[in-house]
């Protein structure tokens, strides 16, 4: 037994760089829109539990990069990522509940769910997801109307320099 384990390991150990280096392939053949290759290195490493490759997946679903556009498949694979802390893909999907974008029917506050997700990416930094809850909070979507705390999330996108933030900034005039 303790040999099948120190072989387990030692394949793990050996496979570790070509899984790094077929999600860099990926998203490399993504940027250079060769999307049949990138689907064909992202896909077994989502299914494998990698949540960057399913953040990529979920995009390509949701923009129909190498696949028919699918918003409920891309919401599918966005959650996987966002369940395991990947603040990109929460912040994709506080997106597609602010816009609509593949929400089951019958979903009672969709503002609620996007404020949550964009909540979970803002903390870890997400400069997008920043600026996003900053904006629901001065708008009372989702959760309740505060001006301080809208301006708060706003200014944290800012410094980050967050191009939207910067702007809504400078156009800003605090209440008197």
């Amino acid at each position: 037994m303790p040999r099948v384990l120190a072989a387990a390991a030692l394949f793990l150990f050996l496979a570790g760089p070509a899984l790094a280096d077929d999600y860099a392939d990926g998203v490399g053949a993504l940027n250079a829109g060769n999307y049949a290759n990138a689907l064909q290195l992202l896909r077994p490493l989502a299914e494998k539990g990698d949540a960057r490759a399913q953040w990529k997946l979920g995009l390509m679903h949701h923009l129909g990069l190498g696949v028919k556009e699918n918003d409920h498949r891309a919401r599918e694979w966005l959650t996987k990522a966002a369940d395991q802390g990947n603040a990109d893909a929460q912040y994709q999907l506080g997106h597609m509940y602010t816009f609509g974008f593949g929400i089951p029917k019958g979903e009672t506050d969709p503002d609620l769910k996007a404020v949550q997700w964009y909540f979970k990416a803002a903390v870890q930094g997400h400069s997008e997801a920043q600026y996003q809850l900053g904006l629901m909070f001065l708008a009372g979507k989702g959760l309740v109307q505060s001006h301080e705390e809208g301006i708060k999330w706003i200014q944290r996108a800012a410094a980050q320099g967050n191009s939207g933030a910067k702007g809504f900034l400078g156009d800003y005039k605090p209440a008197r």
